[in-house]
């Protein structure tokens, strides 16, 4: 009949060695170790059985099996003593114990993992629960850092990002934000500094002209000696780049996206008195067709070749207003390549009488030319589609002090310009 005895911890350090549960220990001992020798040693006296370590709270950690002293070690099918874990497979295998030696002697067995819980096993573990919520807590800081770390990146890599892959918009906005009366610092500000600059105009000391060359189109200014902006022109060099800009008498100007013809666009700052006396806004075709056509085609190889038209209500005959023009540069479209179309005559006058090949190139042309000048300034245009001081006017040729509205395309470097710059429709 096989006996066993229990080993459970009973405080203060102590381990005691049982019968069976809830009974009186048969020994107290210091050590777990030595408990669990002492409860071998009885075991196997009386004739073999089991070892039952428990934990403080009454559970089994450790079932170790004894062999009564004399049993045969050859026997390959099992070893005189093996220890089980809780739940009853085999844990390890112990050599057979000397029982000569007496309960005291040799070396204390070794233990499984599963050994009952010391003190400081206890403190261990509680310092693990105290841990880890604490590392929980650490890696939510760190998880919390780490992604205002990444939304600030983006934040601040974001607008750059967005400019890249969005610049026409960007540009167009700086386009809306610059006119002339103002100084050359704001535009620079804006639109960087100049790339080409003529600081040598005759009859005009002290004034010069910049051309600031940007992606898809070019900026002309023209400075007096105060530095002040005396008129600003834009031309558009590229298809896709299509701006709407706002004119200062409140119209849309639509560059490189519709015809000529339609390039403007009324709201309700362009109005006019009805003949029954009421106030009524203009339409498209009464503000495109008001206009006064100043088309000079060249007649050389450095000629301007301008096609000019001077918005209603512009300060192109009295320098007291603001001067709006819209029309075509010769510096982005190559206008021999398309003879059907430009094979207009010279003429200055207004829609209403002017010849069918003007009429044909407001029509199929796209306008890429924006052109306006300040309050008050001097300038006005002549006939050949150029400014020169109000009453200097001087030949029709020559006019002095003149000035090319727009970059003359003859002082463009060739790699600057687009020959096909600008919509030609139903061509």
């Amino acid at each position: 009949m096989s006996v066993s005895r229990i080993v459970d911890p009973v405080g203060r350090g102590k381990w005691a060695v049982r019968v069976r549960p809830q009974v009186l220990p048969t020994s107290l001992h210091n050590s777990c170790s030595e408990a669990i020798e002492v409860a071998h040693g009885e075991v196997a006296r009386a004739g073999g059985g089991e070892v039952v370590v428990r934990d403080p709270g009454g559970q089994v950690t450790d079932v170790q099996l004894v062999s009564p002293p004399g049993q045969s070690q050859d026997r390959p099918s099992q070893s005189p003593r093996q220890s089980y874990s809780r739940a009853g497979t085999q844990h390890r295998e112990t050599p057979p114990r000397n029982h000569a030696q007496g309960p005291h002697e040799g070396p204390p067995p070794r233990h499984t993992q599963d050994e009952p819980p010391t003190n400081s096993n206890r403190v261990g573990k509680v310092a693990k629960k105290i841990w880890k919520p604490f590392q929980l807590v650490t890696k939510s800081i760190v998880g919390i850092s780490a992604l205002i770390a990444a939304v600030t990146l983006i934040l601040q890599f974001a607008p750059g990002v967005w400019r890249t892959a969005n610049w026409r918009p960007v540009e167009y906005s700086i386009l809306n934000d610059i006119h002339a009366g103002y100084n050359l610092e704001y535009f620079e500000s804006k639109l960087g500094n100049s790339t080409l600059t003529d600081s040598a105009i005759p009859g005009a000391p002290g004034w010069r002209k910049h051309t600031f060359v940007r992606r898809e189109y070019f900026v002309d200014v023209i400075v007096n000696e105060t530095g002040r902006v005396e008129a600003y022109s834009v031309v558009t060099c590229n298809p896709n780049f299509t701006p709407t800009l706002k004119a200062p008498d409140g119209s849309k100007v639509a560059l490189n996206s519709v015809p000529l013809a339609r390039s403007q666009q009324p709201t309700s700052s362009n109005r006019v008195r009805s003949d029954d006396g009421t106030i009524r806004q203009l339409t498209t075709e009464e503000l495109n067709n008001s206009r006064l056509l100043n088309y000079f085609p060249g007649k050389s190889v450095s000629s301007i070749n301008s096609y000019l038209e001077a918005m209603p209500n512009s300060g192109s005959n009295a320098a007291g207003g603001w001067g709006l023009y819209v029309g075509i540069s010769s510096a982005c479209i190559g206008t021999s390549e398309y003879p059907d179309v430009f094979q207009s005559p010279d003429y200055k006058g207004y829609v209403d009488g002017a010849p069918s090949e003007a009429i044909n190139i407001r029509e199929k042309v796209a306008a890429n030319l924006f052109c306006e000048t300040a309050p008050h300034s001097p300038l006005q245009m002549v006939e050949d589609g150029r400014f020169t001081f109000v009453g200097n006017q001087g030949p029709k040729s020559s006019p002095e002090p003149a000035f090319i509205i727009g970059p003359y395309w003859g002082a463009l470097p060739a790699e600057l310009r687009n020959m096909h710059g600008t919509q030609v429709f139903n061509h």
